[in-house]
């Protein structure tokens, strides 16, 4: 007769149990490392976490260009424009805000940041671009204070590296 809860063939199961479920997690563990290097590379280097201050509004410089080769960048031939969410593609969700194009040079000031969709500054077709040490991936979207007082928020892929990481900035 066996105990109440099995006897010795409920404690082999038991050790089988817990080995399983030990290699089921380092198995886990070991694809997600892998998934998340591949995005790494396959995407960009995603510019430091932003540790947020209360400092005050930062000028950022605009870089409308994205990453097509092995090196350089490519400047975009349709302007950029301040969306009302932190949404890649705006213009086709329609929150666009109306107002302003901005091309490579232009000068905004940020008052604070968000986190939103994560996007890239390259061709994603293209393999010789994922080569390119100029392409980049964030979440990070900065918001500048309309004359209304709306937030318009532009994603920091599309600003100078010297813009990027936060700059010191509160989260709105």
């Amino acid at each position: 007769m066996g105990s109440v809860f099995g006897g010795a063939r409920a404690r082999a199961g038991g050790t089988s149990l817990r080995r399983f479920v030990a290699i089921t997690t380092m198995i886990t563990i070991f694809v997600g490392e892998l998934t998340a290097v591949a995005m790494y590379h396959a995407h960009g280097n995603n510019p430091v976490r932003p540790q947020p201050a209360n400092a005050g509004p930062a000028r950022i410089t605009v870089q409308n260009a994205f990453v097509v080769a092995e090196t350089g960048l490519q400047e975009d031939h349709r302007p950029l424009y301040l969306s009302s969410r932190t949404l890649a593609y705006c213009v086709d969700h329609g929150c666009r805000i109306p107002g302003p194009d901005y091309w490579s040079g232009d000068v905004l000031v940020a008052v604070c940041f968000a986190f939103g969709q994560n996007i890239t500054n390259m061709d994603l077709r293209s393999t010789a671009a994922q080569r390119n040490p100029q392409r980049v991936s964030s979440d990070l979207w900065y918001a500048t204070r309309l004359d209304d007082g709306q937030l318009g928020y532009v994603s920091e892929v599309f600003v100078t590296a010297a813009s990027r990481g936060g700059l010191g900035l509160p989260l709105c």
